[in-house]
């Protein structure tokens, strides 16, 4: 949908960062009829992929999913109804939800679609924009782009994604190597550093889509809502809060840009601060304003729909909201990301505070709270319910990175070595290849350490074969 106010640094990839990779233009807007017959009729179907693969770029990145049984049936139930309007048979797309602050959400390449817990709580505090049709057009955006095969190529992407993670993983190298140097605190602060790392690639979403693909995701999530009964009149209120939002999504670019561009003696932040340098500068361009957006979207609604009049459906979102399952989750989220914030800013006790007043089962069980768990306590019981997540298909890469950290600092080698190895299989993470070596050299099995690092020369990624190289030394 818009630019959102956090950016990824495997949908980063998609913006003009890859020299020479231009979108896909998808099919155009007819200048009469509706536009479903038209794009149903020239697009692939969309592919039922494993649910390990869908969730895999998600996963990747950080924050992972929040599991809620009732929002996952409230949100899939919108997706149901407007997938309804689909000409073509269409396999499930289901929708996920994420916690994050921001107004926001997005369909990748793995056909699914992950909703911000922000777009929740944003309607919940605004009243005026306070209805499932305001929501279901946020969702139909997202089918759109999945339904248009947007979201399809990505693998240019997911390539520099990997180059990325090899700088990152090199930064990680350096910051373990700190931790063991005898350093007071050096535990902390290597594993605050790493968070912070990792955050600066996880950040806000700039996907690889192209003016003509966003505005057609437009006009199809209008054709699906008139299909699914719901009102087309909220449609400019949500590109009106889009609009309201995007300047504070500017200031938080650019003062991120100034933070990760600032050299310091790490010299693996110099060259990641010069990839996203690279990235910022042809930001801006890829995306309409959400003013060019609202006007087209609005010739578009007048010119098939003006006769279409559709009471929003306000009770049912509000029956949702009071859900005590629902209030609960999004009130403790809002304080988990608080938490998330205080240990960017290397406040571990005031992040810890925060956490001790999530009830929500489902927040506290989220891969984001146990990876802040980790880096603010050291309880047995915690250790237990952390190995008890990586079991589960939702855990997060960023959690197995940090249990992986913490059971190789307390000397637990060969524990330390399954999670980095499970995780590498199950993300396809060439970035985790370093830590291997790492482990293997440690425990003076230097034959597996040997090809573990001719895997990362055979990848071809200079950060990454610098990061393999530079712990084959250790």
């Amino acid at each position: 949908m818009k630019r959102c106010s956090v950016i990824h640094a495997s949908a980063l990839i998609g913006a003009s960062l890859v020299s020479g990779c231009a979108s896909i233009s998808g099919v155009s807007v007819p200048d009469k009829g509706h536009y479903v017959d038209a794009a149903a009729a020239n697009v692939a179907p969309v592919v039922n992929d494993p649910e390990n693969v869908r969730l895999r770029l998600v996963l990747s990145r950080g924050e992972g999913i929040i599991q809620e049984p009732l929002a996952d049936k409230y949100l899939n139930g919108i997706a149901t109804k407007l997938l309804a309007g689909w000409p073509k048979p269409s396999v499930p797309i289901p929708v996920y939800v994420i916690p994050s602050g921001s107004f926001c959400a997005e369909g990748v390449e793995s056909n699914a679609v992950f909703i911000y817990t922000g777009v929740l709580q944003y309607l919940a505090d605004h009243p005026q924009v306070g209805t499932e049709d305001h929501l279901a057009f946020v969702i139909a955006h997202e089918l759109s782009h999945v339904l248009l095969g947007h979201t399809r190529d990505r693998a240019r992407m997911q390539e520099m994604a990997h180059r990325v993670n090899g700088a990152l993983g090199l930064a990680a190298n350096i910051l373990q190597r700190s931790k063991n140097s005898g350093i007071a605190g050096a535990s902390q602060k290597a594993a605050m550093a790493l968070l912070m790392s990792i955050e600066i690639a996880d950040g806000a979403l700039f996907p690889g889509l192209s003016r003509e693909q966003e505005n057609q995701a437009d006009v199809l999530a209008v054709d699906l809502m008139s299909h699914a009964g719901y009102s087309l009149d909220v449609v400019t209120q949500v590109m009106d809060v889009i609009k309201a939002s995007e300047k504070a999504d500017e200031d938080r670019r650019r003062l991120l840009r100034t933070q990760f561009i600032t050299t310091t003696q790490n010299s693996v932040s110099v060259q990641f601060g010069a990839v996203l340098a690279q990235a910022w500068s042809g930001l801006g361009d890829s995306h309409p304003a959400a003013v060019d957006r609202d006007s087209r979207i609005s010739n578009y609604i007048r010119r098939e729909y003006d006769d279409q009049s559709v009471a929003p459906h306000r009770k049912s979102f509000e029956a949702f909201l009071r859900l005590p399952a629902i209030r609960s989750m999004l009130a403790d989220t809002q304080i988990l990301l608080r938490a998330n914030d205080a240990v960017l800013q290397n406040q571990p006790d005031q992040a810890a505070s925060l956490l001790s007043r999530l009830r929500s089962r489902s927040v506290i069980n989220s891969p984001l709270a146990l990876t802040l768990a980790i880096i603010t306590s050291r309880s047995p019981r915690l250790d237990t319910q952390v190995d008890n997540v990586l079991s589960n298909p939702y855990a997060t890469k960023r959690l197995f990175e940090f249990r992986g950290h913490e059971l190789e600092g307390d000397g637990k080698y060969e524990r330390a070595l399954t999670v980095y190895r499970t995780a590498y299989e199950r993300f396809d993470a060439p970035d985790l290849l370093p830590h291997q070596i790492r482990l293997l050299r440690r425990m003076k099995r230097n034959t597996e350490a040997t090809i573990t690092a001719a895997k990362c020369y055979t990848l071809g990624q200079p950060d990454l074969q610098e990061a393999c190289a530079a712990e084959s030394k250790t």
